[in-house]
């Protein structure tokens, strides 16, 4: 276990880091959380009414909870999703223990977590990943040990985490029901019927554990909000089968990787040499995991967010896996034999972050940094944007992260609709007939009545200020609106973005700024 907790900080901190991993959509929460820990409530913009922008109010409220102790949101959130992380390893542990995997195998199973490129990348990320992977785990292994009560707090408070848990917690309980189905028929032939079932001691303790808590939670933020449903949810869903084929190729892209394809078929193997309910519930919510993450649509974003808390539970059968297959080789050596298998999977899910080692050595001695994201031009663009707008500015933006929380005393028009009711609720632009998971909302005639002076055209870095128009819906959308562009002009950006080098690196975002208006800076 202590190698395991070893090679995640040394991969999470030294081979990814803060300041390669924090996304831009994590800065979307520490401006939440910044709103409720001054006071304001959850709102985009102060005066405004409340918005469910944010996946995880959890999450958020963990972040707030943090500011309002004077912490810094970024140093708070990498040790908050650190120590998740250190939690999940363990809970992997504890679950591959209470499925009876045999030691040593079951040693192998937190070894495969640490080692993976998905969740070491997702622990620097500042996003509500590992709370979601740590509760689920946390919620697993009180449902496999029994602890009926506990689990269906867990499920709640895992539900709380994000709305998009309950299906499981209902798929946990039925499960259960059909269970002690199972057993008592076995037991009394067929005098047991499935009602009974329903109301056995084991489910029943779960889901009413689950419902007391859960129901009035949701109750209240669907009264504080106005909706059943997050924001956040409106604005990416919606695509209909052009959706769901993009989940379909996007859990076939998270498969067809060398990695996970190896741990898949020992999983497999794993889950199917062990006939115990306690493996075929971990089983039943593996396939889960992938169904939600085909329902979503997919996700834009880089190492498979909504697949890393599957990894704990393939962590877990791999490690049943590999005893299972050592055992049926009939191996002389079976000590040295699940070895030699254990290293050369645990070197194969780690080959993502070797070879991306091997192109960057000097990423391991380093310093860590905590205020440069992945999306480093996002959060260079916010501190530019900030030299050049005035006081009372409105201000639209497509990467409505960084720019947006470095920029918090300006009222903010998240124009892709995760934070802004109306435009999560318009209808989808399938551009091309493609689904572009959270890029899909865009109303420019409600933009236009909210008479921003900025606009921002574009997200990518150009390396020159000479105007070029992306294949990319939402340029697309605003710039050939005629209106759009006989009000407002086009205004290059000026962006420097920090590099490990001792220059940094230039370039322009495309911004629109309404004529005859002022800009309060210079570049």
């Amino acid at each position: 276990m202590a190698v395991a907790v070893v090679g995640f900080l040394l991969h999470a901190l030294r081979v990814y880091g803060t300041d390669v991993s924090l996304v831009d959509d994590a800065f979307i929460f520490f401006r939440y959380a910044k709103h409720w820990a001054e006071g304001y409530g959850l709102v985009w913009n102060v005066g405004e009414p409340p918005v469910e922008g944010v996946s995880s109010l959890l999450y958020t409220a963990l972040l707030a909870l943090g500011m309002r102790a004077g912490l810094d949101v970024v140093l708070w959130a990498t040790a908050l999703n650190l120590f998740l992380g250190l939690g999940l390893l363990a809970l992997t542990l504890l679950l591959a223990q209470s499925l009876d995997v045999p030691p040593p195998s079951r040693y192998l199973a937190p070894l495969v977590v640490a080692a993976s490129a998905d969740v070491a990348f997702w622990a620097g990320a500042g996003m509500d990943v590992m709370l979601f992977a740590a509760l689920l785990a946390l919620a697993l292994w009180f449902t496999v040990r029994e602890h009926f009560t506990l689990a269906g707090a867990t499920f709640a408070l895992l539900a709380m985490a994000r709305l998009d848990a309950v299906p499981i917690a209902l798929a946990t309980w039925l499960f259960l029901v059909w269970r002690h189905w199972r057993e008592e028929r076995e037991k009394r032939a067929a005098s047991t019927s499935i009602v009974q079932s329903f109301v056995s001691p084991s489910s029943a303790r779960l889901l009413l554990t689950f419902l007391v808590l859960f129901t009035p939670f949701y109750l209240a933020r669907w009264a504080y909000f106005g909706w059943p449903l997050p924001n956040s949810y409106y604005a990416k869903t919606g695509g209909g089968l052009a959706a769901w084929r993009e989940g379909l190729l996007y859990t076939r892209d998270f498969l067809w990787r060398p990695e996970v394809a190896t741990v898949v078929v020992l999983s497999v193997l794993g889950a199917l040499s062990r006939q115990d309910w306690r493996t075929r519930y971990v089983g039943l919510v593996a396939l889960l995991l992938l169904a939600r993450a085909v329902a979503a649509g997919g996700d834009w974003m880089p190492r498979f967010r909504l697949m890393v808390p599957l990894w704990p539970l393939l962590a877990v059968l791999t490690a049943a896996g590999v005893g299972t297959l050592v055992h049926t080789l009939n191996l002389r050596r079976k000590p040295f034999a699940l070895s030699v298998f254990s290293i050369l999977i645990l070197v194969l899910v780690a080959w993502p972050s070797l070879t991306y080692i091997a192109k960057r050595p000097w990423r391991l001695w380093r310093p860590v940094r905590l205020v440069e994201p992945m999306h480093a031009s996002q959060y260079a663009m916010g501190l530019a944007l900030r030299e050049v707008v005035c006081p009372g500015d409105t201000i639209a933006l497509l990467a409505a992260g960084a720019a947006a929380y470095l920029n918090d005393d300006h009222v903010i028009i998240d124009m892709l609709g995760l934070s802004d009711v109306h435009i999560a609720h318009s209808p989808p632009i399938l551009y091309k007939g493609e689904w572009d998971s959270g890029h899909t909302r865009l109303d420019v005639d409600y933009i236009l009545a909210r008479d921003p002076e900025w606009i921002q055209l574009d997200t990518h870095l150009y390396p020159t200020p000479e105007f070029r128009l992306r294949d990319w819906m939402p340029p697309q959308r605003l710039w050939n609106d005629p209106r759009v562009r006989e009000r407002y002009a086009f205004y290059p950006l000026r962006v420097e973005v920090p590099t490990n080098l001792p220059e940094p690196r230039l370039g322009y975002i495309w911004f629109l700024h309404k004529k005859g208006e002022p800009t309060c800076g210079s570049q």
